[in-house]
């Protein structure tokens, strides 16, 4: 018996594979090999989530392979309003201590300015996911064949970052400088790995940080234009 995943793919060398393992009986399971690269097709299948979410942690390409073409995660749209949420709470935080650093503020008004960072964000989202769906689009030879709910959703995944900005308010860490460079630049190196993962089109190093930049430039853009308004 084999595994029911319909398309997967083999996360060292990123080919098409038939199937992640073999099961011959409740017990015994057997991993597929990579009939073009010779390794185990994906060695995360027998790995604790743990293990895995370190791995992309480290920024391993294999893991981001294994949770965005093989895991067939559901329901991203979570991921999405987490993520967008952590990120309007930490510009939130930011525009209240810049503002009124003595918490002068009514509750109202600190509940309108959520409000406020919270569309900011959904929009800078909407934006930069938007960008690198075109760049996709312009740049492939085969658009009838892009995949456009899959670059959606690894995009979206590739925010996990965000979690990192509310840990640094609980830590006190959110107006350290170095700490939200190193966090911005975590985000970056994600969703450079993202592209990499699922599109052959920015499967290099090159072109995934060129896409990256450029949707980090537009998502940037409007977050000032947003900002200017409010």
């Amino acid at each position: 018996m084999t595994d029911d995943a319909k398309e997967v793919v083999c996360i060292n060398c990123g080919r098409a594979a038939p199937h992640l393992y073999q099961q011959y009986c409740s017990t015994v399971l057997k991993l597929t090999e990579c009939a073009h690269c010779g390794k185990v097709v994906d060695k995360y299948v027998e790995y604790d989530v743990v293990l895995v979410v370190l791995d992309l942690i480290l920024q391993d390409l294999c893991a981001y392979r294994h949770i965005l073409l093989n895991a067939k995660l559901k329901n991203y749209w979570r991921l999405a309003t987490l993520f967008v949420l952590c990120d309007a709470y930490y510009k939130w935080i930011e525009r209240r201590s810049a503002d009124f650093p003595n918490d002068s503020l009514l509750i109202y008004d600190l509940e309108w300015r959520f409000y406020q960072c919270l569309l900011q964000s959904v929009v800078e989202t909407a934006v930069f996911v938007t960008a690198i769906l075109i760049l996709h689009l312009v740049f492939t030879s085969q658009p009838d064949r892009l995949n456009t709910r899959q670059i959606v959703n690894s995009v979206i995944a590739g925010f996990y970052g965000n979690v990192l900005v509310v840990l640094a308010i609980v830590w006190q860490l959110h107006q350290t400088w170095s700490y939200v460079v190193l966090t911005q630049i975590f985000i970056f190196i994600s969703q450079v790995q993202v592209q990499r993962a699922v599109s052959a089109l920015f499967s290099s190093v090159g072109r995934a940080i060129a896409a990256v930049i450029i949707a980090t430039g537009f998502k940037w853009v409007t977050g000032m234009i947003i900002s200017a308004f409010f």
